[in-house]
């Protein structure tokens, strides 16, 4: 018993003593950590990207407004009116719709809006690229100094 509390004693001890000194010889980052830390954390390249995905949504959207729409709607109604006779103590009611709309003429607006948000998309993107290269290049900018 004493053997094994003294082993477990020992394994802590060396566990904790390697746990130290790992802390204490931290690990170099090269210019490539660096910039990808950077580029993963950054909050401007972090907006841009939700903002892309949103814009995204949005073309969704703008192609899905192309398309016929279609909506169904029911409703039921019983009341039971108390009658000495049965038949017709009970009233039922019954209502259902259907509804389509399609636009068939509105001057191009919604396939321009489509291509619009498409070209946005396209624009978000590329602002996520030139907000990466800027960090990059203010990175090794300091890095040469």
């Amino acid at each position: 018993m004493k053997r094994n509390i003294a082993l477990l004693f020992a394994t802590f001890f060396l566990a904790t003593g390697t746990g130290v000194r790992a802390q204490g010889n931290p690990e170099a980052w090269t210019l490539r950590d660096c910039i990808n830390y950077a580029l993963e954390h950054n909050i401007q390249v972090k907006k841009s990207r939700v903002n892309l995905l949103s814009g995204e949504e949005d073309t969704k959207q703008a192609r899905a407004r192309l398309f016929p729409s279609l909506s169904a709607s029911i409703s039921q109604n019983v009341a039971a009116y108390p009658s000495p006779d049965a038949a017709s103590g009970n009233s039922y009611n019954g209502n259902y719709g259907l509804n389509a709309s399609w636009t068939l003429f509105d001057a191009g607006r919604r396939a321009n809006a489509a291509k619009q948000q498409e070209i946005q998309d396209e624009i978000n993107s590329l602002g996520i690229e030139q907000s990466e290269d800027d960090i990059q290049l203010s990175l090794v900018q300091g890095y040469m100094q």
